[in-house]
């Protein structure tokens, strides 16, 4: 089982781990308070998330995602939310 991000307790910013912002207690957690593992990846999940390669790296793709999906995308690899067009300029420099 996950931990989630406890925000009433004490917790520390993270910088320098791709898709990890916050740590508490000995566990890593993404922008949104899940818990990843120190790769910034879920701990749920046995295989890497990647945009490169992927659908969601072809420019006519990004273009096509609702802006709820493209801002997961953004908070998962650390990136800060500001709109559609900043998470697309910040995917594409991922897959580059």
């Amino acid at each position: 089982m996950t931990a989630t991000l406890d925000r009433s307790q004490p917790y520390g910013e993270v910088i320098g781990l791709l898709g990890v912002r916050y740590e508490q207690g000995g566990h890593y957690f993404n922008p949104r308070g899940a818990e990843v593992g120190q790769n910034g990846h879920p701990l749920e999940t046995s295989s890497p998330i990647s945009v490169h390669g992927s659908p969601e790296a072809k420019s006519n793709g990004l273009e096509g995602k609702h802006w709820r999906e493209l801002k997961a995308l953004v908070e998962t690899f650390g990136g800060e939310w500001s709109n559609k067009a900043g998470a697309i300029a910040f995917l594409r420099g991922r897959s580059a």
